[in-house]
């Protein structure tokens, strides 16, 4: 199925890229654990041999549950079906949040070992494939709190700069190495920048809201003049998107300026973090000057778990579609058997004729007047067999 859907729909110049994000592995994720726990609501999760059941609750598959984080098993199997669609793919982007989400019981340890094992299933499946990655939050250890380069974050710099080394040359694995952001050549005249978003996360208490640790932005601005200079064009990927709650406001001015200024250069944006499939538009008074795209969780969190395959034009470096798949979790433990499908494809059920800010914006528009359309965005953004309830909040969320 998957190959006939390429064959009828994809482009014929086009090229292959995967975006994974938020898999949040526990590693002590056990079968048959209450999948509703006492303390769960505080921190400390549930989905573990030692957790005390809270009414109502079930006992958690093999697979995983939506309630909890991912179990090895969905992660890697998850991962072995994507490397097996046969897919000629550049690379992948993975942007962030390795580390489950009992931060009351993790240690710098935990949190690296976790991160390793998660490196290592990305490495055995895909070993021939570039991988782009760049921190999350949650991989840090107290949750959230990153320290400006000294010896106080050296331990998961270190860390990093040693388990990208594979993927990323020796420059990029000096400003990885000292502030946990890297640009590098993707070809010649195409170029990716990862930058470290925890630095402007609204709970590191460890920094000042208002300065730009680590020099971070004067570098972007360096690297974006050059890539003017040079007629590069430029992708960026993250971990929190500017109009996430976590985004600290000078973090949300300095990349909408950022924008303004090289919004012919920096043409696509990758985020992920908030678990949810959203996209967001960049707005200088009544125009609309750039947009990025913001992924869905491979963890369950109470919504299928996703992966997303981008097409893109090899030459202008323009994103040309992309297909959204799930993996049906109620399925999957029923039948004991992992479920994929695709979900939707963007260009067709958006009507798009190109991907950009001036036709996203328009989009986002046409959501305030079209209830119908409207009601699709929710649907996607949400992702879930669960209940939701569809707010124009989700609108206003849209516009930085």
């Amino acid at each position: 199925m998957n190959i006939l859907f390429f064959l009828l729909f994809s482009y014929v110049n086009a090229n292959y890229f995967i975006q994974i994000t938020d898999v949040h592995l526990d590693l002590l994720y056990s079968p048959n654990s209450p999948n509703n726990c006492i303390l769960g609501n505080m921190g400390i999760g549930c989905c573990r041999k030692d957790d005390l059941p809270k009414k109502p609750y079930k006992n958690a598959s093999i697979w995983g549950d939506y309630n909890c984080d991912d179990s090895l098993k969905l992660a890697n199997e998850t991962l072995n079906y994507i490397s097996n669609m046969n897919l000629d793919l550049d690379f992948i982007f993975f942007t962030g949040d390795i580390v489950d989400h009992h931060f009351f019981s993790e240690t710098p340890d935990r949190n690296l070992n976790t991160m390793k094992q998660f490196y290592d299933l990305i490495k055995s499946n895909f070993k021939d494939t570039k991988v782009y990655p760049c921190l999350g939050n949650h991989d840090t250890c107290p949750l959230d709190q990153l320290a400006p380069p000294s010896l106080f974050n050296h331990f998961i710099m270190g860390f990093i700069t040693d388990e990208w080394n594979e993927w990323l040359d020796s420059n990029a694995l000096k400003t990885v190495k000292y502030g946990g952001y890297y640009t590098t050549l993707i070809n010649n005249k195409f170029r990716l920048v990862a930058i470290n978003s925890l630095y402007y996360d609204n709970y590191n208490i460890l920094i000042d809201n208002n300065t730009d640790v680590a020099n971070q932005f004067l570098w972007l601005d360096t690297i974006l003049t050059f890539a003017v200079e040079n007629n590069e064009k430029v992708w960026l990927i993250g971990h929190i998107p500017p109009t996430s709650g976590e985004a600290n406001e000078f973090f949300r001015n300095s990349i909408t300026n950022i924008m303004k200024k090289y919004n012919n250069t920096l043409i696509h944006q990758f985020w992920g973090h908030t678990h949810k499939d959203l996209f967001i538009v960049y707005k200088d008074k009544k125009d609309n000057v750039g947009f990025g795209f913001g992924n869905p969780s491979l963890m369950s969190d109470h919504r299928y778990p996703s992966f997303r395959i981008y097409e893109y034009d090899p030459t202008s470096y323009e994103v040309l579609n992309y297909y959204h798949y799930v993996v049906n979790l109620t399925n999957t433990i029923i039948h004991n058997k992992l479920n994929v499908s695709l979900s939707y494809n963007l260009k067709e059920t958006y009507n798009l004729d190109k991907l950009d800010g001036k036709n996203f914006g328009m989009l986002a528009e046409s959501f305030k007047k079209d209830k119908k359309l409207f009601d699709i965005y929710c649907k996607y953004y949400y992702n879930t067999p669960l209940n939701y309830t569809c707010s124009n909040e989700l609108i206003d969320n849209i516009f930085v």
